[in-house]
């Protein structure tokens, strides 16, 4: 039975506010000079704590998940191409297009998407210049985008067992069968047996090889655009929580943003998708700043052997990221001196 917090009835309620709020209270006027944000990411992969971050500093502002159909209004759905699953993947001209029109939009201002509405509390900008667009359904088109708007483009993964243990937990949809589906996706991805082998994957048993699957798929893309571009600014989740200040700086020099402190303060604080999402151990870990535990408490529930077999399948379709027993990831672009380097 559906509880009051999520109710229709709810749910619409609180939509409505959000788009009062929208239309009379926020204005985003870009300044020109500064450029705005793109965060590349995976659901349930840091990235809503890390949006928060960057929008923690005064005239930033935010989109959130703008090209997401499972969060989208109906105005959003009538601009926006349908892919299936949600999932942005390889889209013609026109497509293309008109997901250009659709993000000009928002970043000059004409358009709100899933925006900040919470205007009474502190660090909140209402009346904002620089927007950070944090995208998760549109990753295979991250370069085009970045070069279209002269994005600072920061990427950022998480472990896949513990991305897909999250994303079970909250009961989303799988995406691989996008990937799978799509002749040019398959065409550049999966040669030879891989597209058989992925098959089998998804019409298989086991529920968590198919979403560190479709972790891997979705990853592919962009960890290659990030490799091909030196001047994107790539980091995990992991590396964000454990190493907080060097973190902090490393986005502050990349986005050309001034209120470190604040970014740091905002660290010690549950994102709203982990309040929502999170189990009520893993909020009280990130208030009392328990960094191992927020990033590897996911092997209490996962035994070596296990890890080693579903790390095995990122590796087979060619993203061996991760490795058994290692909380960060092997692909290295935070440096103390700030300078991006493939490690």
């Amino acid at each position: 039975m559906m509880s009051d917090r999520t109710s229709p009835l709810n749910y619409a309620a609180k939509r409505f506010f959000k788009e009062l709020v929208w239309r009379y209270l926020v204005r985003h006027r870009p300044d020109g000079v500064r450029p705005h944000i793109a965060v590349f990411s995976s659901r349930r992969g840091g990235s809503t704590l890390l949006m928060e971050l960057l929008a923690s500093n005064p005239g930033v502002g935010f989109s959130d998940q703008p090209f997401s159909l499972y969060t989208a209004s109906q105005a959003q759905i009538q601009r926006l191409p349908l892919f299936e699953y949600g999932q942005v993947i390889a889209p013609d001209p026109d497509e293309m297009e008109r997901i250009f029109t659709y993000a000009d939009d928002i970043l000059s201002g004409r358009l709100v998407v899933n925006g900040p509405w919470k205007f009474w509390q502190p660090g909140v900008s209402m009346k904002t210049n620089r927007m950070v667009l944090k995208i998760t359904d549109a990753k295979t088109i991250a370069a085009q985008l970045v070069r279209q708007f002269g994005l600072r483009s920061v990427v950022m993964t998480r472990h896949p067992i513990a991305q897909a243990l999250s994303v079970d937990r909250n009961g989303w949809d799988l995406t691989a069968r996008a990937f799978l589906r799509n002749p040019a996706f398959v065409s550049r991805w999966l040669p030879g047996t891989l597209l058989d082998d992925a098959w089998a994957i998804v019409r298989g048993p086991d529920r968590m090889a198919r979403r560190v699957l479709d972790w891997t798929l979705e990853n592919l893309p962009l960890m290659e655009a990030c490799t091909d571009h030196a001047d994107w600014l790539f980091m995990s989740y992991e590396q964000l929580v454990m190493h907080p200040q060097e973190s902090i700086a490393a986005l502050a020099r990349h986005c050309l943003l001034g209120n470190e402190q604040q970014m740091l303060d905002q660290l010690t604080r549950p994102s709203r998708s982990t309040k929502q999402s999170s189990t009520a151990q893993t909020r009280q870990r990130i208030e009392t700043g328990d960094r191992s535990y927020i990033v590897s408490h996911w092997r209490e529930k996962v035994p070596p052997e296990r890890e080693h077999e579903l790390l095995a399948i990122c590796a087979h379709f060619g993203l061996d990221l991760y490795q058994v027993g290692v909380d960060e990831p092997r692909f290295q672009r935070v440096q103390e001196d700030g300078v991006s380097t493939n490690g």
